[in-house]
């Protein structure tokens, strides 16, 4: 591919959390924290008494929400969102677990104190195992009570306590990073042609839980619009759907595709950032196919503009996989056109391929193998808890094609950076923006005016010459990135006119297509 312009610099993230393998713990080790704030209200008080001389410890103290984080100043939480707090609690020798375990969530408007207990092992380990919950306790918090500035104390002790110098190592102070809520509103559009539409789940929070279970999102809007039928395209699909017939198509059709549900899309689009506005999910008919071409059987089950706001996929009638009781069986718990909306969506958030399976535009804040760096996933919907170390090649990255695939603890950050906003493109605030979208055609180029273009563009060989009251400019449009594809003659373009009044706009591209003239009359005549 062409040298990418992301238009700002994208935020390289080192692996938090997850690891892999039992490790173990020294006594009195520590556990960097972020500096906890907790009024003394909600500060846990311990006995203090004779010595127990137990090594009893907090070992190790990590947040689930989709993947596992350390507890420490790396640690990146979404408010709003299901959370799962867990604590690896030590000792020198096996004993009972300790009567108290309690966790105190700190409001940061009102101060108001919510106490918690921790559920878990009966029998407390000597030793930490990363790879289970079964020797942890945890808590699942609120979505609530995940707010920005929330703060979190922590005690696990007997009723008749511990030495001061004891005592301290059973309690901690938390201050998470704590993002504001992100909520995504998803458009499903049903995709009609020859009298074939697509579908997906009646039930909406299925569909939702779908996202919030794999992304960085508190909670996710659905919204089903009437069946939408593109018009200009697939005419040969619409005939072959209409008798009764499966379609072939090839990338360029499915291109075409996702290019005209792009353009019904921008009608319900808001605001100037595509990070932040709607998104739309078109389904199409399961008797229209796409396949690379001279295949037979390999199919492109779903496409999207990375950094875009739209995406097609299969349709489909379920998430889970409710035969499939474990994470550790041979095929995964979520339906396999369900993962294909979830990974379209990654790319929704801007995210590009992992490098597994064959996968092309690959993105280097990815892990390099495309996998999950013996990290671990918390499956919220299902209450399910994973662990990759020791089973390499049995998970994979959400952005890859291979293995049962869950997001990156890579993959979440640098998602959550963008969603969050911080990530802005320069090009996505202020100034004075005029955005059309230049889409290639059969015949030419449709232009469609549009509030943003996607948040990450490349560079093409096209040009456009304006002519404006100023006279003459040659402009370099740029040309969205769809990650699968191998056809950039086939890729919308996208320029901003900013404050120039066109007179005439002249296109020339990819060496192949026609120069094509447009005066203010066809941009009337075209609705733009």
């Amino acid at each position: 591919m062409n040298p990418r312009y992301l238009l700002a610099a994208s935020l390289f993230l080192t692996a938090c959390g997850g690891g892999g393998g039992g490790s173990g713990d020294s006594a009195g080790s520590a556990i960097p924290t972020a500096p906890a704030s907790v009024a003394a209200s909600c500060q846990q008080q311990a006995v203090i008494g004779a010595a127990a001389n137990d090594g009893l410890r907090i070992a190790r103290v990590s947040w689930l929400q989709v993947i596992d984080q350390l507890a420490d100043d790396q640690a990146m939480l979404v408010a709003e969102k299901a959370t799962r707090l867990r604590v690896d609690v030590v000792a020198d020798s096996l004993r009972n677990a300790p009567a108290r375990r309690e966790l105190r969530i700190q409001d940061p408007a009102t101060g108001e104190c919510t106490l918690l207990s921790m559920n878990g092992t009966s029998r407390v380990p000597t030793r930490v195992d990363e790879t289970t919950l079964a020797n942890s306790f945890v808590v699942d918090i609120p979505p609530t009570l995940m707010k920005s500035g929330t703060r979190f104390s922590l005690l696990f002790d007997d009723a008749s306590g511990r030495s001061e110098t004891e005592s301290a190592l059973v309690k901690r102070s938390l201050a998470p990073r704590i993002t504001a809520a992100v909520r995504e509103t998803l458009y499903v559009v049903p995709v009609s042609l020859g009298g074939r539409t697509g579908y997906a789940p009646g039930d909406s929070a299925q569909l939702a839980g779908l996202l919030t279970r794999l992304h960085p999102v508190s909670a996710v809007n659905i919204i089903q619009t009437a069946p939408f039928t593109p018009s200009g395209i697939l005419s040969a699909a619409a005939t072959a759907l209409g008798n009764g017939l499966n379609f072939n198509g090839t990338l360029s059709d499915m291109q075409s595709l996702l290019n005209a549900v792009d353009d019904y899309c921008q009608t319900l689009a808001q605001g100037n950032r595509a990070a932040l506005s709607p998104k739309c999910l078109g389904v199409f008919p399961d008797q229209l196919l796409f396949r690379p071409a001279g295949s037979t059987n390999s199919l492109y089950t779903g496409l999207a503009f990375v950094g875009g706001i739209t995406m097609v996929t299969q349709s489909f009638n379920r998430v889970d996989v409710m035969s499939v009781s474990s994470p550790y069986l041979s095929s995964h718990w979520i339906d396999d056109r369900a993962l294909t909306v979830a990974h379209e969506y990654g790319h929704l958030l801007d995210l590009d391929h992992a490098a597994c399976g064959g996968a092309t535009g690959t993105d280097p804040r990815l892990y390099g193998d495309g996998r999950l760096n013996a990290g671990s996933g918390f499956d919220a919907v299902r209450g399910v808890f994973f662990s990759a170390a020791g089973r390499t090649s049995e998970f994979a990255d959400l952005m890859s094609y291979c293995g049962k695939e869950w997001t990156s603890d890579r993959g979440y950050l640098a998602s959550l950076n963008y969603r969050s906003g911080a990530r802005v493109a320069s090009r996505e605030t202020g100034g004075s923006a005029n955005w059309v979208k230049l889409t290639p055609t059969e015949t030419g180029w449709r232009l469609t005016p549009v509030a943003f273009p996607p948040a990450t563009l490349e560079t093409s060989d096209a040009m456009v010459t304006l002519h404006s009251a100023s006279g003459a400019e040659d402009m370099a449009p740029q040309q969205a990135v769809i990650s699968d594809s191998t056809e950039p003659e086939n890729r919308p373009l996208y320029l901003n006119f900013g404050a120039r009044e066109m007179t005439q706009l002249v296109i020339h591209a990819h060496g192949k297509r026609r120069e094509q003239r447009w005066t203010p009359m066809d941009w009337l005549r075209t609705g733009g």
